[in-house]
């Protein structure tokens, strides 16, 4: 029996449970407009970052929705104006390569398979000069087929024009009425939730931010740079090759492997406008720039434009993108990974919710605090203490930033760009670039090219310098003075070779004697990022991987100490990077501070 206004428990589960029902059967009935829907609130949610610009310079809502719809639809048809023309031009230069290869194809391979007295079953028709006829009369019986009936036709054509002005008709009105429709939702939350939802939707809103500025920045800066790449090597259509490129950014890890294949495969059939190369090796050369191209945005455009809020791990951004594209298509595909975190970020609310735990998580925590960190890596009980050399210990080679120095400056102006400024930037990029070339490094290794051409190419790109030009950090001798003076048994990992190491390193003032273990090149049969050289450091040491610490100035030394349970320390040198050593939570400015920071006192 109900009780004033109040409903007793199983009322209101009832109750609940029919309106779930409910809810599910109209998404059923529905289920057409799902799509239409989700990508009208994708605009409002893109369009509404304008729109309240707009409504700060005092100009009402309604005006500023006008002004912004207008601008967009006209920004869509100049691009379709520009672009046009060259993705036609594009399509039509592939086809008509495409045609030579055929050609190129049956004049070859006939005579060849006539040399050899290849038995032939009367005329090699799908050989013949009629091929291309043949294969357009084959493309046209299937499409026409695939139409079907004009009946079906039309509808799919009216389907399609419907959902359109649904999607404008649609994002107009919510954008106009958006803070409405906000104070709405708001008020239908109960007033002790109201404040938890509110911070959970701005979070949501971070997600999704990050997301889409994310993904315009990288198509816009891919997309140049392989115009760039692949103007300067003479792709055909480099222009319309670099719209693709920036286009399918909006696909996380898919988009640019489905632009490189593109990319590669024109360079395949057209070849070079200007390199006399022969096809297959000019294809080779456009794979290893678009290689370049993703390590690049990996390395430094990934983590600085869209950061850690989305940055899901590859294989299950790979994963969820898969999964979005056989439920949902495009769309699936396209916003699978903001999706994903922020159904994680809900998940772990709720999460948090059952076991009483109070406040709103965020895909990824605040910092953590330096000091607790120093302080859990204290209470490890540390017994040894391994360094890296080059760049660690010794001063990083320059030569390789050097040289481009100059032509940086022409390029950025050397009066707004001093001399200390590029060439901070030219190492900064150096050092996070060492992980791709070490891999590239172990790569040529395995299909055993000479190592010592190897050395004198790839050494000045990992800083390497002369084994006579060793020169020590100043802040060098007095920490590891000091950590021996505690007790600490040291270690150094070089990928140098042993020979005259010894003795460059004496009349650095550093003998190798202060180390209780020593890996050299000769040790490792891989190359950082790969865990040889800690591995031997960890035999020759002893002791429980909890119980030693890594320190270096670069994140690809540092990952595999880390995968093999050792604590890990970055020190921040001419070649570091803050964005290189994001993943390392304890940082050094200088060397003295780490007998400080791992004993706890001066």
């Amino acid at each position: 029996m109900l009780t004033g206004t109040h409903w007793p428990p199983a009322v209101k589960i009832t109750v609940g449970s029919i309106l779930g029902l409910l809810a599910i059967g109209l998404l059923i009935v529905f289920r057409a407009m799902i799509a239409p829907t989700v990508v009208a609130c994708l605009v409002v949610f893109i369009l509404n970052i304008p729109v309240e610009r707009l409504e700060r310079r005092d100009l009402p809502r309604s005006i500023a929705a006008v002004i912004v719809y207008a601008l967009l639809i006209g920004l869509v048809a100049l691009l379709w104006l520009v672009l046009g023309p060259w993705i036609q031009r594009f399509l039509v230069q592939l086809q008509s390569d495409l045609d030579a290869l055929l050609r190129s194809i049956n004049t070859s391979t006939v005579p060849w398979m006539e040399s050899i007295s290849l038995p032939l079953v009367g005329e090699v028709e799908f050989l013949s000069g009629d091929l291309i006829t043949q294969f357009n009369q084959e493309i046209q019986t299937i499409i026409v087929n695939g139409l079907g009936s004009l009946t079906t036709y039309l509808g799919n054509l009216t389907s399609g024009l419907l959902s359109i002005i649904y999607v404008i008709v649609l994002s107009f009105w919510m954008l106009k009425d958006w803070n409405r429709l906000k104070a709405v939702f708001a008020r239908a939350i109960p007033d002790p939730w109201r404040s938890e939802a509110i911070e959970l939707a701005s979070e949501l809103d971070r997600i999704w931010m990050a997301f889409l500025r994310g993904q315009v920045l990288l198509g816009l800066v891919v997309g140049c740079t392989v115009f760039m790449a692949l103007f300067i090597v003479g792709v055909p259509n480099a222009r319309a090759l670099a719209v693709i490129a920036g286009v399918l950014e909006f696909l996380p890890i898919v988009g640019p492997i489905a632009s490189g294949v593109v990319g590669v495969t024109v360079a395949l059939i057209s070849g070079s406008n200007w390199l006399n190369m022969p096809h297959l090796w000019f294809a080779a050369l456009v794979a290893g720039l678009y290689i370049v191209i993703g390590q690049v945005e990996s390395i430094y455009f990934i983590p600085r434009f869209i950061g850690r809020r989305v940055h899901l791990h590859p294989a299950v951004t790979f994963t969820v993108i898969i999964f979005g594209a056989l439920q949902f298509g495009v769309i699936g595909v396209l916003l699978a990974a903001p999706t994903f975190a922020s159904s994680v970020l809900i998940v772990r609310y709720i999460w948090n919710k059952l076991w009483d735990r109070p406040g709103v998580p965020r895909i990824t925590e605040d910092p953590a605090d330096p000091a607790l960190e120093w302080e859990a890596l204290r209470a490890n009980d540390i017994k040894a203490v391994l360094f890296t050399l080059d760049g660690t210990l010794t001063r990083f080679s320059t030569r390789l930033a050097d040289r481009f120095l100059t032509p940086l400056g022409w390029i950025l102006g050397g009066e707004r760009w001093p001399v200390w400024r590029r060439r901070e930037v030219l190492l900064h990029l150096q050092g996070d670039l060492a992980g791709f070339v070490a891999r590239l490094y172990n790569l040529l290794i395995r299909l055993r090219v000479n190592d010592r051409r190897l050395q004198k190419i790839l050494h000045p790109t990992l800083g390497l310098t002369a084994a006579t030009n060793l020169q020590l950090h100043e802040d060098v001798l007095p920490a590891l003075n000091r950590l021996q003076e505690e007790g600490l048994r040291l270690g150094l990992i070089t990928i140098r070779s042993r020979s005259a190491l010894e003795t460059q390193l004496r009349e650095a003032g550093l003998p190798l004697d202060v180390f209780d273990v020593v890996v050299t090149r000769e040790q490792m049969s891989k190359l950082p990022p790969q865990r040889d050289g800690v591995s031997h450091a960890l035999l020759g040491l002893d002791l429980d991987p909890e119980r030693i610490v890594l320190v270096s100035c670069l994140d690809v030394f540092l990952a595999p100490a880390r995968t093999l349970g050792l604590s890990t320390v970055g020190v921040q040198r001419e070649i570091s990077s803050v964005r290189n050593l994001r993943q390392e939570l304890r940082l050094l400015r200088t060397m003295t501070e780490l007998p400080i920071r791992l004993l706890g006192r001066e």
